[in-house]
């Protein structure tokens, strides 16, 4: 990430090299949710074209790895799955196949193509954007656009909660490990030396509550006048012709849409 500075005030310009990178957090999450709405719009070809789409973006980005760890992880299981149940459990009347028991319907199987497909429509767009933007820039973003400063930091809080409460069981196993504890048996061993881990998880978010009432306090995020940054997220003419796009895409997509629907 490059950031450059501004001779007359001092503040920074956040501006990462990469082109993908570079461009404002608010025309990434625009961009991404107009996709999940045209998705909706029609069928899973258009799906498999926009997470076509979305693998390109991640390879351009540098994230094409980090990206397909997380969708394979997260949401191609979880399609597959939600497929699975509905071919099974959905009822029908034209039975394609006898599975002990259940009956796998055509009518299951279309159904299930169709929740998997939204699944993979929304999931695919959320796992990309949280590999390409960076929750400080965007927190950042949204305060240039008139967000109050708290409203971002809770935001900012919340999201980075659970990494954090990761990282903190981490150490402590880490801790329980380097005093002869065996954690690493069998599921009966690690759920015994899970619960002694419970009370120190506690006790430090206990504590990491009270540091953010104090950072809030020491930042003067109750102060009533103007606040200032030392950092500016750039807001470019590329940014503003994308969302421009966006927005006139959407209106398409919709138009043609009920035009369709309409013959």
């Amino acid at each position: 990430m490059t950031t450059t500075a501004s001779p007359a005030d001092g503040v920074r310009v956040d501006a990462p090299s990469n082109p993908i990178l570079r461009l404002n957090p608010i025309t990434v999450l625009t961009v991404l949710l107009a996709a999940c709405a045209i998705s909706f719009f029609y069928g899973w070809q258009v799906t498999v074209c926009l997470i076509g789409a979305y693998l390109l973006t991640a390879l351009a980005a540098g994230r094409l790895g980090r990206y397909l760890s997380l969708w394979l992880r997260s949401v191609v299981l979880l399609s597959v799955v939600v497929f699975a149940l509905q071919a099974l459990l959905y009822p029908g009347e034209t039975v394609v196949y006898e599975l002990l028991f259940l009956d796998i319907t055509a009518e299951g199987i279309a159904k299930g193509l169709r929740i998997a497909t939204m699944v993979m429509s929304i999931g695919s767009a959320l796992i990309l954007g949280s590999v390409l933007i960076d929750i400080r820039r965007m927190t950042r973003a949204l305060e240039q656009r008139g967000t109050s400063p708290t409203a971002s930091y809770i935001v900012l809080s919340t999201i980075t909660m659970i990494p954090q409460l990761r990282s903190h069981m981490i150490t402590i196993m880490d801790a329980q490990r380097a005093r002869g504890i065996e954690t690493d048996a069998s599921a009966l061993v690690r759920a015994k030396a899970f619960v002694p881990t419970i009370s120190p998880l506690i006790l430090n978010s206990i504590v990491g509550v009270e540091e953010r009432a104090l950072t809030l306090e020491a930042r003067g995020f109750s102060s009533k006048g103007p606040t200032t940054s030392l950092v500016r997220i750039p807001d470019t003419a590329v940014d503003r012709t994308l969302r421009a796009l966006t927005y006139a895409a959407i209106v398409i997509a919709l138009a043609v849409r009920i035009w369709l629907w309409m013959q």
